[in-house]
């Protein structure tokens, strides 16, 4: 520990502001290092995904390269300032949040700076709590560059640095291989919720639908969807219906059969016939239903002929809008109908679906909430989560929530550049501040179906204050929404069940992981523990 020497920032770090631009020039152009991935990694992301309209002046003033620090100068509260990532290359043509702080080593600095060890010194405790005492607080926290150069901090020498950081760094990239396998998750998730219940491409084969024959019935589900198929009367072995499809090219094509959901998959595949097979079918906009096989090939040649092409196009061209003439006559599957008026505008939406509110599907638990200060935190250090508004932000030894449960931040970051709310989908015991609402779905709507709700509706519209930004638990619940009919809301959480109880079983480890880190942090930093560590890592 006698190696260590001490340095204010300001010895070894040069300090600059980052990029400021109106809001429409966001969104495109180059490389932008956002406030977010500042605040939530101890290393900056290879890949940002922020883009901004910049130019060679921004990339010289604004430039980020490897060793560089960013810091988080300003926000809502004192903890969300002075949060720290490291750029362990390079970005080429970037720049980064107005809202943080840049800090560069000067070109002839008293020691040489590991930027692993940097990335774990600037987020442990010590550093977190100085930065607390350095800031201020007006309507908004701030911390300026004058008060960040005034910081004093211990370095060991370079060696033992590099062991230090490349240790826990090792730790590191075991936490961001899971936390990707849960981002690639959460986007099937939400990629299967976008076309259920945005697109309304959900399976919608009868509860009751026994095909004859062998058919792979899962395989089935996913072409007859509502939009190709809904609401078609099952087969029951003794009628018998003519069908005409609307095909990719904007042809139609007449049949008859006993099973109209068999036989546009059989269509839709490329196994019913040789127009289909080559005009993919889009979906059933006619259907008619006979007792006998007679009656129904009676009306399909009726259909096929002049007379009946002329009748189909017509009533398809009322349908379309082209002829303002009397009800069109096609009976079409996926109906759809208007839904009331909102102030979101759903437009139409599935037969036997309607907007709701939020609130009607939602347990809200904010009741139970208490929040620790610092010191209170400092003396109830322990294992279980404590959660504010957008993040872990302490680990206490009790908890009061213990299930799953998403956490909507309700005061400081309540909403992304996009409009949607800040989440935080959590399970296990754990300790919630009152910054952030806590609620979990009511029955039959999963938890799961509440967090992927959330993350595609936008909320500008109920965030209150101008300075201190705030969505109240009555704003909340007021949210409307669409609610769909209830065996399609289950249907829904049995086929993504698994993706969720995989993106937890990464969490918790994640978690232990994480803990095992921020346990090793303070004890490395501080020179208490000198052993080495990667052999007794790896052993």
């Amino acid at each position: 520990m006698n190696e260590w020497q001490e340095h204010k920032l300001g010895d070894l770090y040069d300090v600059s502001s980052g990029l400021s631009k109106p809001a429409d020039q966001f969104g495109f152009g180059h490389t932008f290092i956002s406030f977010k991935d500042v605040f939530n990694n101890y290393f900056i992301p290879e890949y940002p995904e922020g883009l901004v309209n910049s130019n060679e002046k921004d990339w010289k003033s604004c430039s980020v390269k490897k060793g560089d620090i960013l810091i988080t100068r300003t926000s809502e509260t004192i903890e969300e300032v002075g949060m720290s990532s490291v750029a362990l290359k390079d970005y080429e043509k970037s720049t980064f949040n107005g809202f943080c702080k840049r800090l560069r080593l000067k070109e002839n600095t008293p020691i040489k700076v590991s930027p692993h060890f940097m990335g774990y010194l600037l987020r442990t405790r010590f550093f977190r709590k100085t930065v607390a005492n350095f800031a201020t607080m007006t309507t908004r926290a701030s911390l300026n560059g004058e008060s960040i150069k005034s910081i004093p901090l211990k370095f060991p020498p370079y060696e033992i640095q590099e062991e230090i950081g490349m240790t826990l760094y090792s730790l590191e990239k075991k936490i961001s291989l899971l936390r990707q396998q849960n981002q690639t998750l959460e986007e099937l998730a939400q990629t299967l919720f976008k076309r259920w219940f945005v697109e309304f491409e959900f399976p919608c084969l009868p509860s009751d639908y026994r095909p004859q024959g062998q058919v792979n019935l899962s395989e089935m589900a996913k072409i007859c969807t509502y939009q190709r198929v809904g609401g078609l009367p099952a087969p029951d072995g003794n009628n018998w219906f003519i069908y005409v499809l609307l095909c990719e090219d904007g042809s139609f094509y007449k049949g008859m059969t006993n099973d109209i959901y068999r036989r546009f998959y059989e269509h839709y595949t490329g196994q019913g016939a040789k127009h289909t097979k080559a005009h993919k079918p889009k979906k059933v906009i006619h259907w008619e239903k006979f007792d006998t096989q007679d009656q129904a090939r009676k009306r399909e040649e009726e259909l096929k002929s002049g007379y009946g092409r002329t009748w189909i196009q017509r009533q398809w061209e009322k349908v379309q809008g082209g002829l303002p003439t009397p009800e069109c006559q096609l009976r079409m599957a996926g109906k759809m109908v208007d839904s009331v008026p909102t102030s979101i505008g759903m437009g139409e939406i599935p037969e036997g679906w309607r907007v709701g509110t939020l609130g009607e599907i939602i347990v809200n638990y904010d009741s139970k909430r208490i929040p620790l200060s610092s010191n209170q935190r400092m003396e109830r250090q322990g294992k279980y989560p404590y959660h504010g508004a957008t993040s872990i932000m302490d680990y206490v030894n009790d908890f009061i929530f213990d299930g799953r449960y998403v956490l909507v931040g309700e005061d400081g970051s309540v909403v992304d550049e996009h409009g949607f709310p800040i989440l935080q989908f959590v399970e296990g015991k754990i300790w919630v501040n009152n910054h952030a609402h806590v609620i979990e779905g009511k029955d039959p709507f999963s938890t799961n179906y509440i967090f992927l709700q959330l993350r595609k509706t936008k909320v500008s519209h109920i965030v209150t204050g101008a300075v201190q930004l705030k969505i109240n638990q009555g704003n909340l619940n007021s949210l409307e929404i669409l609610i769909p009919d209830m065996e399609v809301v289950q249907s829904f959480d049995i086929s993504t069940k698994q993706m969720f109880n995989k993106i937890f079983s990464n969490k918790r480890e994640i978690q232990t992981l994480t803990q095992l880190r921020d346990t090793l942090l303070p004890k490395l930093m501080s020179g208490e523990l000198t052993i080495n560590l990667k052999k007794c890592l790896t052993n």
